[in-house]
């Protein structure tokens, strides 16, 4: 009789396990309003700097003007895992323009903090960091809108680098220059002296009246006229003085006020689609009893702004 004899064998496995590092992003940042620079002017191949600080205050240099007001921005951070160190802004690199026609470089001011002084909350819960944009601009920098980057580095408590940061964006827009140009002067034209107060008013239409005792001449009497240039379909606004003295050569001087400007009204003006636009202006001449005989001429200051 055969007997089949089995054997059996016991085998051990031995599995060795290798341990991968995961560096779970704890935190979650991006900024929530971006900074919005607005909009400025600035005179053609000049420099100059422009900073809006984390309370929205704006200092400029170089000739440059504040068209659209700007806001400051706000990085928010969140907590998307539970537990783990809190973290701290480090370091805000070089801010770039990423739009071609304008180099401009600058820089974030913000909260930065120390391992000791670090932001730190509940999962789900959400910090508003609060940073403003320095920038350099250069002369070459022409009108048009740019958009440009500022990197964002951050540490966690333990010293482990913090993932996942977007970086900081921002826009600006360049405009021209809002510039005006007299093209004709305000002449009241030739008047007679008389023994009374008397007044002469030459409308922003250029038509002449009133209780002095008018006479031809050549030029005639006529409103200024002033021309404006800058970006199109802006809107501005137009400053003029109270009043304004003309003087004589002997010195003597009468008054010119009520000055007026053809749109009506001195706001809410527009460029028009081609970025330039005319206007006239009229004003009254006060003229005192047995004013002295000659040629009166004076300046005044006519200013426009976006």
């Amino acid at each position: 009789m055969r007997s089949d004899m089995f054997k059996s064998f016991l085998i051990f496995l031995t599995i060795t396990g290798f341990a991968v590092p995961c560096l779970a992003q704890s935190f979650k940042c991006s900024p929530n309003p971006p900074v919005n620079l607005g909009s400025f002017s600035k005179l053609d191949q000049q420099p100059g700097t422009y900073a809006i600080d984390t309370g929205g205050v704006v200092t400029m240099s170089g000739n440059m003007k504040t068209v659209a007001q700007p806001s400051a921005g706000a990085y928010q951070c969140q907590r998307v895992s539970q537990g783990g160190p809190g973290f701290y802004i480090t370091t805000t690199p070089v801010c770039t323009v990423t739009t071609s026609g304008c180099a401009a470089t600058g820089s974030i001011s913000m909260t930065l903090g120390t391992s000791s002084s670090s932001f730190d909350m509940s999962l789900n819960a959400i910090v508003n960091i609060p940073y403003g944009v320095n920038l350099n601009i250069p002369a070459s920098c022409s009108q048009g809108t740019y958009t440009g980057t500022c990197p964002v580095n951050a540490l966690l408590v333990n010293g482990n680098a913090l993932p996942g940061l977007s970086p900081i964006t921002f826009t600006f827009t360049v405009v021209p220059y809002l510039v005006i140009s007299e093209t004709a002067s305000l002449n009241f034209g030739l008047l007679g002296s008389t023994t009374s107060a008397s007044t002469v008013k030459v409308s922003s239409a250029g038509v002449r009246s009133g209780t002095a005792t008018l006479l031809s001449s050549s030029p005639a009497a006529h409103a200024a006229e002033f021309h404006v240039s800058g970006m199109p379909n802006m809107s501005f606004s137009v400053s003029l003085p109270a009043s304004v003295t003309l003087k004589n050569a002997g010195g003597a001087t009468l008054t010119v006020d009520d000055l007026t400007i053809s749109t009506g009204t001195l706001t809410g003006l527009s460029t028009g689609s081609t970025g330039e636009t005319d206007f006239s202006l009229g004003g009254t001449l006060n003229v005192p009893p047995n004013a002295p005989g000659g040629t009166y001429s004076g300046e005044y200051m006519v200013t426009v702004s976006y």
